[in-house]
């Protein structure tokens, strides 16, 4: 359970980090009288839609702030459009956990900010996400958006059996129909068409007459890296074992790693999910020497000695999250925390005692049976790091103390490291 601590704590903090920190990108606001305010407003890393927003007219002037009772519509140029509707939107569950018995029709009338994502001289396609759901809406002709429909819920008749509503579909078909469209390709490729917003961004298109555009991207985006660096390992004994008594076991170690990261929005890139695999290891070994006093049966011993040693390699596989507390475009400075799920390979047992006695300078090697050692452990490991020109991630990490086995003594490994990783991709 301590392990989580770190966990706990940063995810504890990060919303406040996400609070303190302000990213503001060129755009404009338009107000509810219609008028055009350039300036900046602040981007935000936004999984659900946005209610209210931050405004300035220059960077250095003071905060505004405009709600969707005050704006018709904001944009962050070059990225992200937002227009404001009056809207009657779906209130049914589509997680499996929470499916209705039966169709739930439900709606509530709502004024929002619909995000723009596709839009042409036909029709226009725009998203509403909460903590219901994502939801699509179609504007015809620069008519209210209304509603792209889609429900699954559990058949009353046949539980656990579930049924889909695809009326999406058909209201595509209608909109290729009236804008003399409907073909049997367009019609079949309406029909194997997700919902999704990639996916109906597509048909929108054609619907459009735009064959040559890409949909717009929903700002996901991943990159590579790989990179080397070095891990200090120390390993220290507990319990009733002589070797407790003996000093840590410390030693630096290359580390090798490669990964992938996965941005929620590339174009703001604060909040960053990371998967890393790499390869480390070291040699442990450790003496206890006594001196002095009795043994039972062959005289008296002048010197005890107990070694065990081993080497181990280790390959870890650390899923990740990173935040950039400080996110400029050439330099970033984040927190990391993540879980590590690490394979663990021991080679070059070695367990032995050594007495020697008054006795005629006799001495005895007495072998022990090498302690069970986990294959697999697991930890929390929390780094810190920079980002340099969007290439060159420099940064320390520390793994709390693990449990290498379990007997009635245990050898407890704790790890820090320092390493650079180059970034691959935009």
């Amino acid at each position: 359970m301590k392990h989580l601590y770190p966990l706990l704590l940063i995810a504890f903090l990060l919303p406040g980090f996400s609070q303190a920190q302000s990213n503001y990108k060129p755009g404009y606001v338009v107000t509810q009288r219609g008028d055009t305010v350039r300036g900046f407003v602040d981007y935000g890393e936004w999984d659900k839609n946005p209610s209210k927003i931050n405004f300035k007219k220059t960077l250095n002037a003071n905060k505004e702030r405009y709600s969707v009772a005050e704006a018709s519509a904001f944009a962050i140029n070059g990225f992200e459009t937002y227009r404001r509707f009056i809207i009657l939107l779906s209130q049914d569950q589509v997680e499996l956990s929470n499916l209705s018995s039966g169709k739930d029709t439900t709606k509530m009338l709502d004024t929002v900010f619909l995000k723009e994502l596709n839009t042409g001289k036909n029709i226009t396609l725009y998203a509403y996400t909460d903590k219901i759901k994502q939801r699509l809406f179609i504007s015809d002709n620069g008519a209210t958006p209304v509603e792209l429909t889609y429900h699954e819920y559990i058949d009353p008749s046949n539980s656990p059996n579930i049924l889909i509503d695809h009326a999406y579909k058909h209201q595509l078909q209608m909109l290729a129909v009236e804008y003399n469209l409907s073909n049997e390709a367009l019609i079949n490729e309406i029909q194997n068409t997700d919902y999704k917003d990639y996916a109906i961004s597509k048909i929108v298109n054609k619907i459009n007459g735009i064959t040559n555009m890409k949909p717009a991207s929903d700002g996901t985006g991943i990159r590579f890296f790989a990179g080397a660096g070095i891990n200090s390992s120390s390993i220290n004994v507990t319990g009733s074992s002589e070797l407790s008594n003996a000093k840590s076991s410390s030693q630096v170690f290359p580390k090798i790693d490669i990964g992938a990261d996965i941005y929620l929005n590339k174009n703001v890139g604060r909040l960053i999910f990371r998967t890393e695999l790499y390869y480390t290891g070291n040699n442990t070994q450790f003496i206890y020497n006594y001196n002095g006093g009795s043994y039972t049966g062959s005289g008296s011993v002048i010197n005890y000695s107990e070694v065990l040693k081993f080497n181990t390699s280790r390959i870890g596989l650390e899923p990740q999250i990173i935040y950039n507390i400080y996110n400029s475009n050439n330099l970033k400075f984040y927190l990391d925390v993540g879980v590590a799920f690490i394979y663990c390979d021991y080679t070059n047992k070695v367990y032995n005692l050594t007495i020697s006695y008054t006795t005629g300078g006799a001495s005895d090697l007495i072998a022990q049976p090498f302690p069970y050692m986990h294959a697999i452990i697991f930890n929390v490991p929390a780094k810190i790091g920079f980002l340099i020109n969007n290439r060159f991630n420099i940064y320390a990490g520390y793994m709390a103390q693990t449990a290498l086995n379990e007997n009635n003594y245990s050898l407890n490994l704790t790890q820090y490291e320092l390493g650079i990783n180059y970034i691959f991709g935009k």
